[in-house]
């Protein structure tokens, strides 16, 4: 008799313990799935609009670029500045996006880097708009005289 109150304590415990500890660990999971569905729905976003907001700025400056050295001809200009503006309204759509994840979302540290890009992407927007007013200012004989004083250099 003995024995098997031993034996039946025994397993009492560990049917406990297993019970306390699968417990917690179901705790300890829910904990996780909480943090990685906030990290999902807040900081991939996030990520994923500052890197295409970067990208369209990089790529419209490069445009910006080419239609300043390529754009001679009338219809070159027209291809270049329809490209240009349209990488513009992209860098546009993912600073608005930003801005949405900002005011929607607690962001930490990463509100200051997105109002820091912000304000350094319209600068570079001011500066872009000069460049290419200078550059519709252009006739297309100014054109060709510094494409063919270039050519001489």
């Amino acid at each position: 008799m003995k024995l098997e109150a031993k034996l039946g304590s025994t397993y009492g415990i560990l049917i406990l313990a297993m019970l306390v500890t699968s417990t917690v660990a179901y705790h300890r999971m829910s904990q996780v799935n909480h943090i990685i569905g906030k990290f999902i729905t807040e900081q991939v976003p996030l990520v994923y609009s500052n890197r295409g907001a970067r990208v369209s700025l990089g790529k419209s400056t490069l445009l910006l670029d080419e239609w300043l050295l390529y754009g001679a001809e009338p219809g070159a200009t027209a291809k270049y500045r329809a490209a240009y503006l349209v990488q513009w309204a992209d860098t546009e759509n993912h600073m608005a996006e930003l801005r949405d994840m900002e005011s929607r979302f607690e962001l930490g540290e990463n509100n200051g880097r997105i109002r820091d890009f912000e304000a350094q992407a319209t600068q570079l927007h001011e500066l872009q708009d000069r460049i290419e007013a200078l550059i519709e200012s252009q006739t297309p004989r100014t054109w060709r005289l510094r494409v063919s004083w270039c050519a001489v250099r």
